[in-house]
């Protein structure tokens, strides 16, 4: 189906798998990506600061935009390959917290080892107060 209707999707819609049973349509421009950007303009970080984590298509374009995109283990192919790191742990196995530990409580020397030496630690680099402060605006002034 999604191959089939390439022609009338084109430079209108993007469409991808979210997993094997959804395929998934919204206008260009519109995808994970574009909201790690977002939110990290109203946090008021860079994207370079940002990790994200996904396991299907549809993660891809929020995989690539972080300065850190994580597949997990059992992430479809094109993840693992838009991927910074893979996990070692799948989805259903506490994936998400092994990204925690290994990009968020890094020291700078364990940075510098991966090659994340420009980068400082994430929880350093904002004040949580201020971060959920910035985010209730938002949910305020946009009605999110």
């Amino acid at each position: 189906f999604q191959t089939r209707n390439n022609a009338w999707t084109k430079e209108k819609l993007n469409s991808f798998f979210s997993c094997k049973e959804y395929l998934e349509y919204c206008p260009v421009g519109v995808d994970k990506g574009a909201a790690v950007l977002q939110l990290c303009r109203t946090l008021g970080i860079s994207p370079e600061q940002a990790v994200a984590v996904g396991d299907e298509s549809n993660d891809i374009s929020m995989i690539k935009e972080a300065g850190i995109g994580v597949a997990v283990k059992n992430a479809v192919s094109a993840a693992k390959e838009a991927a910074d790191y893979i996990t070692q742990n799948d989805n259903n196995h506490d994936a998400v917290a092994e990204v925690i530990e290994k990009f968020m409580k890094l020291s700078n020397e364990e940075r510098k080892k991966l090659g994340l030496a420009g980068r400082k630690k994430v929880e350093e680099q904002f004040d949580r107060k201020l971060v959920v402060e910035a985010y209730m605006r938002e949910i305020e002034n946009n009605g999110l």
